[in-house]
């Protein structure tokens, strides 16, 4: 008899012959077969029971960091083992999209991994896609007393902020933008 030990085969059968007979190797997910314990003898002497040997597959990562921040992950991990993820943005970024992309039985899988900090690894080579996107920030305009329309602007990081609007305020003439440090602000 043969103990597929996890895996399957379709040439299960009961076999009484004096000659051991000929058995296809079982498959098992994310594993090789790698042979018959005992070893398979020639001829049948007596009762046995063979069962099935299994060596882990180690499967490839490749990490894609787009501009303005990195992924920090390791090369290879054996099937079924936790991987841990580091994705760190520049300064003023953040992740936008991180998402595990690979194939199962010829059919494309996309895992989202926004906010994870690891995953499990698949049967199959994987790549680990990580988008980045500028921070947009709230710049809110105050005229002093006087009015001014829109009273708050979205900037973008690092990013040019473009003509401001001026405000009004009787018997007044405006001077300019500036920061809270004193800064005159220039577009």
């Amino acid at each position: 008899a043969y103990s597929e030990n996890g895996g399957t085969s379709d040439d299960w059968a009961d076999f009484a012959v004096t000659a051991t007979p000929a058995y296809e190797a079982p498959a098992r997910k994310g594993y090789t077969f790698a042979g018959w314990t005992p070893e398979v003898v020639e001829t049948v002497t007596e009762d046995a029971t063979y069962t099935a040997t299994w060596t882990i597959n180690t499967y490839n990562i490749t990490a894609e960091a787009g501009e303005n921040g990195t992924v920090e992950v390791q090369a290879t991990a054996n099937f079924n083992e936790v991987v841990k993820i580091a994705i760190t943005p520049n300064a003023g970024y953040s992740v936008v999209s991180a998402k595990l992309v690979y194939e199962s039985n010829g059919i494309p899988v996309t895992t989202n991994l926004m906010g994870a900090e690891r995953f499990r690894m698949p049967a199959a080579d994987v790549t680990l896609i990580v988008e980045f996107v500028a921070n947009e920030y709230t710049l809110t305009l105050d005229p002093n007393g006087g009015n001014v329309d829109p009273a708050s602007i979205t900037v973008t990081y690092d990013a040019a902020i473009g003509a401001l609007p001026v405000p009004t305020k009787v018997n007044c003439i405006f001077d300019g933008w500036y920061d809270a440090a004193g800064n005159k602000v220039t577009a």
